[in-house]
């Protein structure tokens, strides 16, 4: 398999001014943000602006604390400020939700918190789910992967002998455990890049020996922002630039010529796995549980951890969502 360790290198070729950078989190007016926490059924919504006003949050990460904290005030049914509530009036008032308690819980937690008030109640009753969760969904998991019966010795034996198009898409899954709407890719030399770049796209430049990847539309991209990656692989080289010589702007393309959009990626990984594996139902989220599973069976931490900043998220994100091990 292609060394992983390829990604995060620093770049210094003429390509670096192009390459984005992190940018931190705008500064929030405290009357914006009161403004836009919506009363839910006339309740006092103070204790969720006190907390907005100071917490380094992303944009959509806001929103969704918003969302989560109106549909808590609905359950918890009184005017009272969180502060001023006990745990156990809290707790019964998530425990009666059917649905995100553990959303809901999370968002009670971090409003006590910011003003020192005890929440290990909360805390308990979040673990308990969590254990419960992650037990379910190991065994969903781990059904997903019998019920395929592909393993990873499979996926590198089909990357080794893949060619064309199909070695780039089996590359970037098995390398970078990227998601659709990662391999939307606009592909350029280096001479031309300065014509095609914006700071919301995905990007391979083309050098003599190497391929810049940038990934700027990612699901996580608000929170991690900008991901680069050095690809020194020769083949995959090799392969890029001939496409670019046959005259392709985009890295996958349909019959029609077209690129292929996020939406159409996902028949796009199936079709080209199932002509090396004709019974199989491969997806990039497939691809990225099988290598999962083989690097946590050999106790691989380092390589899991690679894994979850490749794929934009946190380790215990991965390990309590995508583990199969019991």
């Amino acid at each position: 398999m292609s060394d992983l360790n390829t990604q995060y290198l620093s770049v210094d070729t003429d390509m670096m001014e192009m390459i984005p950078k992190p940018v931190s989190e705008p500064d929030s007016e405290p009357d914006s943000i009161v403004e836009e926490v919506k009363q839910t059924g006339g309740y006092m919504n103070k204790d969720l602006s006190d907390y907005l006003e100071t917490a380094d949050i992303s944009e959509s990460t806001r929103k969704n604390y918003i969302n989560d904290y109106n549909r808590l005030r609905l359950l918890l049914n009184t005017n009272k400020s969180l502060y001023n509530m006990t745990q156990k009036d809290i707790l019964t008032a998530i425990k009666s939700s059917e649905n995100s308690q553990a959303n809901l819980l999370n968002i009670a937690i971090m409003i006590l918190r910011s003003k020192n008030k005890a929440n290990t109640k909360l805390l308990g009753y979040r673990e308990r789910l969590f254990k419960e969760r992650k037990a379910v969904q190991n065994k969903k998991n781990m059904k997903i992967l019998k019920d395929n019966n592909v393993d990873f010795n499979q996926l590198n034996e089909i990357l080794e002998k893949s060619v064309g198009n199909h070695y780039l898409l089996f590359y970037l899954l098995m390398n970078f455990n990227v998601r659709n709407a990662d391999m939307v890719i606009t592909i350029t030399d280096k001479d031309k890049i300065k014509e095609v770049y914006n700071k919301d796209d995905n990007f391979m430049v083309v050098y003599p020996n190497k391929v810049i990847y940038i990934r700027q539309d990612y699901k996580t991209s608000d929170i991690y922002k900008a991901k680069k990656h050095i690809i020194k692989d020769k083949k995959f080289v090799s392969t890029l630039k001939n496409r670019l010589t046959e005259g392709y702007t985009e890295l996958f393309t349909n019959n029609k010529e077209k690129p292929i959009s996020v939406i159409e990626m996902s028949f796009h990984i199936k079709r080209r796995y199932a002509k090396y594996l004709p019974d199989s139902n491969m997806s990039q989220s497939l691809v990225y549980k099988i290598i999962q599973n083989h690097y946590e069976v050999l106790g691989d931490i380092k390589k899991l951890q690679e894994i979850a900043e490749s794929r934009g998220h946190r380790i215990d994100t991965q390990l309590n969502n995508y583990s199969s091990t019991i």
